[in-house]
């Protein structure tokens, strides 16, 4: 799983959060249902964490936290941090190489996500 990848995963993850808290509390609370809630949490967090703790430059960090947190498009992001469309992909690249993911340990817990 490359490091895009892993932080594409944050809008889904977000998806299945709300989709169990509404199954909760349609159907009651069940372990299951609180165990999956929890390991989504962790995945959420560890994501987060992977831009926060990066190695990467305030506007680096900005650009990926607008992108996969915030879920904005390339254009949107561009016209906020005043940089050309073409820079604001150039600096994705780059800080998408400097995301160091000692997550990686633990995500390989996490790859049902995308099968839902």
């Amino acid at each position: 799983m490359t490091n895009k990848e892993f932080l594409s995963q944050y809008k889904d993850v977000i998806r299945l959060i709300k989709m169990n808290e509404e199954r909760m509390q349609r159907n009651g609370y069940s372990d299951s249902l609180c165990e999956e809630n929890e390991e989504l949490m962790r995945l959420k967090f560890l994501i987060e964490d992977a831009i926060v703790k990066s190695r990467c430059s305030i506007i680096e960090r900005t650009i990926l936290w607008k992108r996969y947190i915030e879920g904005k498009k390339w254009e949107t992001i561009a016209e906020e941090t005043i940089y050309s469309l073409q820079h604001v992909y150039r600096i994705n690249r780059t800080a998408l190489s400097k995301i160091s993911c000692d997550c990686y340990k633990m995500q390989n817990r996490f790859i049902f996500i995308k099968s839902y």
